[in-house]
């Protein structure tokens, strides 16, 4: 009798040679044959077998259906959820990129054994992964902040998978950019850039960064720049900012910089700079108003309670002071001693009931009816957190802490309706009242003499 032995495994035969092949003869009704199955990637399997005679006749049985499971993991992959290999080398943008990837290994014979923990690392400047193990891998960019470049590995069964990565970053854009006038002089010395993400310190404050940085002013006629002299982040020593200041200079010799600059909006413009946009963006007003001219107006120079006072801000405001104010309760007064200190003198405007005039958004004026005398020795402030605030008409902003002190401008007095009186009296024309004081003259009619005084010849 010949032996023969076929085995079906997902509808292939594989033929196993009886005889020379170390199959023996059978005895007792008994054989054994050793068969190796390679292919576990179908299921199920079975094998039968046919013994046939000299004359053709023949014998057949069957195994019962049964799963071949695949070997020990000997490789395996990186795959994307789809089961697509993951590329050697990508690119994901920030913040809202992401990777995902399995660790799929196989035995030896190239069967597919399914996910496979692995422990996974990132090296170069990538940020951290979660090490596991774990048969997956979800890389998110929600909390990058600059470029990254470096590999992904994982490491399964004593053999490893690499895959390199590149996070890039779009370029921060402006989130604002804001006035200040920190020394409350009326004029602009700080634009503060508030930018959608961190960016290096280095690589932009530290750099001769002010040749590529523009603070524009732009009116009707006429485009110029305020003048910058330096660049520093919010936070000193840090590496990375999301808040810059920058500083500007305000000593310039062009006639346009000695206005008041409280209500201006320049534009800025960042160029060369890969982690900043270059999009120029319009400032808003953060700069809160202050005192720009003080002035006295003299009626009768014998009874300062005819005297106006107008006030002048560097912007329209939002509420100017009027009749429900009193001029002591907005501003505050101050002097300089023989020493140069400061001192503060408020009472001079004590007893003023109200602001007489509102003439406009930005000047209003009030009349001296406590009949107190005030000449160029006193300043002008406004008070910080007075009731009803002063605050600007743009942006509500309200004057600095610091604002700045302005003179009293005390235009000489007008002499009174009668004959010139010697100019060393004080009272000419051209004389200011902040050398001499005024001088009162109440002038009475010559006595005539008498006829008994009146000497005869």
């Amino acid at each position: 009798m010949r032996l023969a032995s076929k085995i079906i495994a997902v509808g292939v035969f594989w033929t196993v040679a009886a005889g020379s092949q170390g199959l023996t003869r059978i005895r007792d009704g008994v054989d054994t044959v050793y068969i190796t199955l390679h292919s576990a990637t179908t299921n199920p399997h079975q094998v039968w077998v046919r013994l046939t005679g000299k004359n053709g006749a023949s014998l057949e049985a069957a195994s019962a259906q049964f799963s071949l499971a695949p070997g020990d993991v000997d490789a395996f992959r990186l795959e994307t959820s789809d089961g697509r290999a993951v590329p050697a080398d990508t690119s994901i943008e920030a913040p809202g990129g992401a990777l995902y990837m399995r660790a799929v290994g196989r035995d030896r014979y190239g069967n597919l054994i399914g996910p496979v923990e692995a422990t996974w690392t990132a090296d170069g400047t990538l940020h951290a992964v979660d090490a596991g193990p774990a048969s997956y891998l979800y890389y998110t960019t929600g909390a990058t902040v600059y470029n990254e470049n470096g590999c992904i590995t994982a490491t399964a069964g004593g053999t490893s998978y690499r895959m390199c990565v590149h996070v890039r970053v779009p370029p921060a854009a402006f989130a604002a950019v804001v006035t200040r006038d920190t020394s409350g002089d009326g004029r602009l010395d700080r634009v503060e850039i508030h930018l959608t993400r961190p960016v290096s310190v280095a690589g932009f404050a530290d750099s001769p960064a002010t040749n590529n940085v523009a603070v524009m002013c732009r009116t009707r006629t006429s485009t110029y720049p305020l003048p910058l002299t330096d660049i520093a982040p919010r936070t000193p020593g840090t590496t990375l900012d999301s808040v810059f200041y920058l500083e500007l200079s305000g000593d310039v010799a062009l006639p346009q910089y000695v206005l008041p600059q409280t209500a201006w909006t320049p534009t800025v413009t960042i160029d060369g700079f890969q982690d900043i946009t270059s999009v120029e963006h319009a400032s808003t007003d953060g700069a809160g108003p202050v005192i720009w001219r003080v002035t006295k107006t003299v009626h009768d120079i014998c009874d300062h309670s005819t005297d106006v006072v107008t006030v002048m801000f560097s912007e329209d405001l939002a509420n100017p002071p009027g009749a429900a104010s009193t001029p002591d309760s907005v501003f505050q007064v101050w002097r300089l001693d023989d020493n140069g200190n400061w001192v503060r003198d408020d009472s001079i405007l004590a007893g003023i009931v109200c602001f007489g005039k509102v003439m406009d958004l930005h000047t209003v004026q009030f009349t001296m009816s406590n009949n107190r005398n005030l000449t160029s020795k006193e300043y002008f402030a406004i008070r910080s957190g007075v009731v009803p605030a002063i605050a600007d008409n743009a942006s509500m902003n309200a004057p600095n802490v610091n604002n700045q002190r302005v003179p009293v401008s005390a235009p000489d007095d007008p002499a009174p309706s009668l004959p010139d009186p010697p100019r060393s009296h004080g009272c000419g024309a051209g004389v200011g009242l902040a050398l001499v004081p005024p001088i009162c003259l109440r002038l009475r009619p010559r006595r005539r003499r008498s006829a008994r005084q009146i000497r005869v010849g």
